[in-house]
């Protein structure tokens, strides 16, 4: 044992060994690369392939492989486009300190971007970057153990990148060094800024003590853009109501503020926000990205804000992973916003109040994906519907991932504009929307559309031929469980003589047969394999017709017999059924389920509901519940959707007590359009004398199709056509045998 322990700790040694030898002495390559690349590993080479205008050295190990004033001085150097250099990372035992010297680029004439990745960048002299005039891009990487006296000192150096016009820096000064200590961005700073033509900033991963408001004026005339995304600042200074009247765009995602709250709670207030000074430096920006910002879960409710400012110019503005869970915000302002774009993916967001965009009208741009809507869709469907009611000008809206099972036809009355819309990766099985057929582009892929019925095909037939000259409505059905059984035989026909298929460039499957490509050829044969048992029964009946000639005579003597002998068989097989439904058996749960809107609620507890539980006890003899209603059977606590469409299963016939509110209802519209799709029997009680143009197409239709039961309140009394036990015989024999 104790040999095998240590002829392992000598292997671990050797290996070691080997490890930090071929670190150190070994692994020196350079590779040329397809797009007039070279890559080299610890190797700084002498001169360069000609063509080669980007170069990446990494990992130089200091002390081995330096970095001098003459180490890019051969002739093919001067020009290199791209440079990209860098030390190994520090470790806790050993760290690759490093030294910039004077004049180490000054040849590399015709370079345009430089990245310096070194951890530990000991010290950089003053001339370091002398020259460079064409470098219009330079990025200082994990500078977590550099001072940042060292950077700002070389910017004071006009002679430095004098046309340099994106800084990048990464991680400055967490480590500092004398004979600077702080880490201000003060007016030394932004002098050094300012001595050049920079019109893009990023100070990424940093942290700073003081930043002087003031101070950064001096750079407010050109640099348009400022990313301190992941940045801390302990304080500011110097507040001014001088806008930076260059800056447009502003990131400041997981940027904190050591006073920064870590999330938004109201509940019930009135607030007025006068926004003057405090944030009129940011006057004239147009993109504000805020991402990251609040730790904690934050909810707004019943909060009316009020917001006094002067005119800002803000167009973009990203709020994504805030974890603002509920929204009940009424916004006004003294003033038009300007706002275009809004994205607020990413947040959790189960209620948001419509109200939140009264002062955006000109909002073109909305991202809610990725957040938790259909708890607004399923508890506060009236709200959901008004979620959109104010943006008027909206053209592009984004609500994936919000794991919606169905979209209210009204939710886009008033976006007149609408043109994209993407609602991939939800739960939808049926779409069908009033959007003046001013969408080009549906996006509904990963949704669970299994198949379409008539109304969802409707509104894409209306859309179709609305653009059919245009080409300009595309809709992408894609990654969806497609059925291609002979039950969606009708789907699939219209399905391949679509744009869906005719005009699109993705290929659409069937689920259920092994993701098989529905074609024109496809529908065909499933057509045949379909109509292959009609045939042989034909076939069948067209061989007898000889015999049924022959015996045309002895047949109709026997017709009287027949027909009572289906009487019989019928009354039988209702009596089996209810003999399973009293012993438990019945495939279905329930006999009936009975739907209809709260307005009715106490017409139909009173006057359907006891009626139809009394006949049904006595035509059953059990009494355990056989009639099946929301009220009573849905599950508490859970979604309103899924209780719908589980009850529904577990129904044999659905009973719809049809009302005007009830055409009006988009609960009620959806129970009777997952009845329709399910294939259940339905009955229909009107209660209301309806207008058709007030009936949903599917309710048009079995109008049309099925006779139905009236019931009106004449001189107070209730009375029905035809009678109950002719309702509870017909529903006897819609029972599924």
């Amino acid at each position: 044992m104790r040999r095998f322990i240590l002829i392992s700790l000598l292997f671990h040694v050797y290996l070691t060994v080997q490890i930090y030898s071929g670190l150190l002495l070994g692994n020196d390559w350079c590779r040329e690369m397809d797009n007039k690349s070279l890559v080299c590993n610890n190797k700084i080479p002498e001169n360069i392939p000609d063509g080669i205008e980007n170069v990446k050295i990494m990992n130089i190990v200091p002390k081995v492989t330096h970095i001098k004033n003459d180490s890019f001085y051969g002739n093919q150097w001067a020009r290199l486009k791209s440079l990209w250099i860098g030390t190994m990372d520090y470790t806790e035992s050993y760290i690759p300190w490093l030294t910039l010297y004077n004049n180490t680029f000054s040849n590399l004439y015709a370079l345009e971007s430089l990245t310096v990745y070194m951890p530990a960048l000991e010290r950089i002299e003053r001339d370091a970057f002398r020259g460079l005039e064409n470098l219009t891009e330079v990025s200082f990487m994990a500078l977590d153990r550099t001072s940042v006296y060292y950077l700002f000192l070389v910017f004071e150096n006009t002679e430095s990148m004098p046309n340099l016009q994106t800084f990048r820096v990464n991680k400055l000064n967490i480590f500092s060094k004398p004979p600077m200590t702080s880490t201000s961005l003060d007016r030394r700073v932004f002098q050094a800024l300012s001595l050049r033509n920079i019109s893009e900033v990023h100070m990424t991963e940093s942290s700073f003590d003081v930043l002087d408001f003031k101070a950064s004026l001096l750079v407010c005339n050109q640099i348009r853009f400022v990313n301190v995304s992941r940045s801390t600042i302990i304080r500011n200074v110097n507040r001014t109501s001088t806008p930076c009247s260059s800056l447009e765009t502003v990131l400041l995602t997981k940027f904190h503020k050591k006073s920064q709250t870590t999330h938004l709670h109201y509940e019930n207030v009135r607030l007025k926000w006068k926004l003057y000074t405090k944030f009129y430096y940011f006057k004239k920006a147009k993109k504000l990205n805020i991402d990251f910002w609040f730790k904690d879960v934050s909810t707004i409710k019943n909060t009316h804000l009020t917001i006094e400012s002067q005119a800002f110019q803000l167009k973009e503005i990203s709020m994504q992973n805030n974890k603002l869970n509920y929204i009940d915000l009424v916004l006004r302002t003294n003033i038009s916003v300007n706002l275009e774009k809004v994205e607020l993916q990413s947040n959790g967001i189960r209620y948001l109040n419509g109200g939140s965009f009264i002062s955006t009208p000109l909002l073109k741009t909305l991202n809610l994906s990725d957040n938790q809507l259909f708890q607004m869709q399923s508890r506060n469907t009236s709200s959901f519907t008004k979620v959109f009611f104010y943006l008027t000008k909206l053209q592009v809206l984004d609500i994936s991932w919000n794991e919606l099972t169905y979209i209210p036809f009204n939710t886009f009355d008033e976006n007149s504009e609408l043109h994209e819309l993407y609602i991939r990766n939800n739960n939808m099985g049926q779409i069908a929307l009033n959007s003046s057929f001013t969408l080009s582009i549906v996006d509904l892929r990963f949704n669970k559309i299994s198949s379409l019925n008539v109304v969802s095909r409707q509104w894409f037939d209306e859309n179709f031929s609305f653009h059919f000259n245009t080409s300009k409505f595309d809709v992408n059905i894609q990654d969806n469980p497609l059925q291609c059984s002979c039950r969606n035989q009708d789907f699939v026909q219209w399905l391949v003589h679509t744009p869906l298929i005719r005009n699109s460039s993705y290929k659409l499957a069937c689920f259920d047969h092994e993701h098989a490509e529905i074609t024109p050829q496809f529908s065909n044969d499933l057509k045949e394999e379909c109509l292959r048992p009609i045939i042989i029964r034909n076939i069948a009946l067209t061989s007898s017709v000889g015999f049924v000639a022959v015996s045309l005579l002895t047949s109709a003597v026997f017709v009287v017999c027949r027909r009572h002998r289906k009487r019989i068989l019928k009354n039988r097989t209702i009596d089996e059924i209810i003999a399973l439904v009293q012993d438990g058996a019945y495939q279905f749960e329930f006999p009936v389920f009975v739907s209809y809107c709260n307005g009715d609620v106490d017409l139909v507890m009173a006057h359907i509901y006891q009626p139809l539980v009394n006949h049904f006890r006595e035509i059953f003899d059990t009494p355990r519940e056989l009639v099946c209603i929301g009220d009573r059977h849905f599950t508490p606590g859970r979604s309103i959707y899924h209780e719908i469409h589980r009850c529904l299963e577990s129904s044999a016939v659905i009973i719809t007590v049809v009302s005007n509110e009830f055409c009006q209802s988009q609960y009620c519209v959806n129970e009777l359009e997952q009845a329709y799709d399910l294939g259940k029997p339905i009955l229909m009680i009107f209660v209301d004398m309806v207008d058709e143009n007030e009936m949903t197409p599917i309710m048009r239709q079995l109008f049309k199709r099925y006779t139905r039961v009236n019931m009106r309140i004449i001189d107070g009394e209730v009375q029905i056509v035809p009678c109950w036990d002719r309702i509870c015989r017909s529903i006897l024999e819609m029972l599924p045998r």
